[in-house]
């Protein structure tokens, strides 16, 4: 069993069973406990609660406040100094004698509360620790006055308000206690993109969701975050549609190169066994995609990529039942594509495990795979090959991208 650390000054309440519950009186124990954390020479001075790069035992010298009350009040530092509230040997000692348990949690916040870090990056979520005790569940945030003088030394939260207080609608994180039984559930639905502006509550919601989603991405401006929402958002099909038609302006240029540099400035990630789906009206169509993009060694198209058939067909905005149905007259034809390796934009913030691959991407073509209903359909030159019309989708494989 731990025993007190006398030399402290501060011995923890133990919880036998018969210390009531309540919880303002636990606040009350945990605010004492932040209160001796705070007296400490290395959180006053900033040293501890400094943001430490990459497991570094310490800090550099811009990654430290100024002091304390730098370090709670300003945006950045949530992580490292929860961190160091939690690993604190009187917190530690605390939790122990009251049967407690405590852990890191993160959420997206609300954009009235977005803030620029201290190195002037914007930030867009928020950390705290997360107690359970009796069965309670409490939050411990030290560094909410960065929000708002209102909060200040404000450290200990009904779960339930600081969720209301501070969790963004659109937060994808998974919140769980302790035992990691689900606490709060991600809010996001799936949806599909590349729609017309139709000014309904659908259409603002899907908005707001790549919008906040871009708050990922630190190096873009909110500018420019909505000139790419609205990009994926609105004109996705419709560029797609003018390259394919061979119908785009000069302006459109200009358009397509800011999307390009801007796409330049995101995160990038290596995806394995990819799916993109691409729907047309009719099977020539298809042909004269399928022989567009053989003949260029390229994707005549902007491209999302996703993890899986399920949201491939989502991205699409079609069911999965569609594909590989038997082929009739006037029918829907598909093409679907498997990427076995790929490393390209990543585009999470579409609410989906997907890259995004600009138009004119070249790519390395398996000839073998091109099939239907199991049988291969093209030969060196695809104008002079039929497909076999057993059934509506031509599958074929790209091994990697040029």
């Amino acid at each position: 069993m731990a025993t007190i650390n006398v030399l402290s000054g501060y011995n923890p309440a133990q919880n036998n069973g018969s210390i009531p519950v309540r919880p303002a009186q636990i606040a009350e124990v945990y605010t004492n406990v932040i209160r001796q954390f705070l007296k400490r020479a290395d959180v006053q001075n900033g040293k501890a609660i400094a943001y430490k790069r990459w497991n570094a035992t310490t800090a550099t010298f811009e990654d430290t406040p100024k002091g304390v009350g730098d370090g709670l009040s300003t945006t950045g530092w949530c992580v490292s100094a929860s961190s160091a509230l939690l690993n604190d040997p009187i917190f530690q000692e605390t939790l122990t004698f009251r049967k407690a348990k405590a852990k890191l949690v993160s959420i997206d916040i609300q954009e009235r509360w977005y803030g620029h870090c201290y190195n002037g990056t914007q930030n867009k979520w928020h950390t705290a620790i997360l107690l359970n005790e009796s069965g309670i569940n409490l939050i411990i945030d030290i560094t909410c006055s960065q929000f708002s003088s209102d909060f200040i030394n404000k450290w200990v939260w009904d779960f339930r308000t600081w969720e209301a207080t501070f969790r963004s609608q659109f937060d994808r994180h998974v919140l769980t206690d302790c035992e990691d039984n689900t606490l709060s559930p991600a809010s996001i639905k799936n949806y599909t993109f590349g729609l017309n502006r139709d000014n309904t509550v659908e259409e603002h919601t899907r908005y707001a969701k790549i919008f906040d989603s871009l708050h990922d991405c630190i190096n873009i401006t909110d500018s420019e975050r909505r000139f790419l929402t609205e990009f994926f958002l609105y004109n996705f099909n419709i560029i797609n549609e003018k390259i394919l038609c061979e119908t785009l302006t000069a302006g459109d240029c200009d358009y397509i190169e800011q999307v390009n540099k801007l796409i330049e400035r995101m995160p990038f990630k290596n995806m394995k066994d990819g799916i993109a789906i691409f729907r047309f009206s009719n099977k020539q169509n298809l042909k004269n995609w399928l022989s567009r993009m053989l003949s260029e060694s390229a994707l005549p198209q902007n491209t999302i990529v996703t993890s899986c058939m399920k949201c491939a067909c989502t991205m699409a905005g079609i069911r999965e039942e569609q594909i590989n149905a038997k082929a009739e007259p006037k029918c829907e034809w598909y093409l679907v594509i498997n990427f076995e390796n790929i490393f390209c934009v990543d585009s999470n913030f579409l609410e989906l495990d997907s890259v995004y691959l600009p138009a004119f991407t070249g790519i390395n073509i398996d000839l073998e795979s091109i099939q239907n209903s199991g049988k291969r359909v093209m030969e060196q030159n695809p104008e002079n090959n039929v497909f076999d019309k057993e059934t509506n989708t031509i599958f074929c494989t790209v091994k990697s991208t040029m």
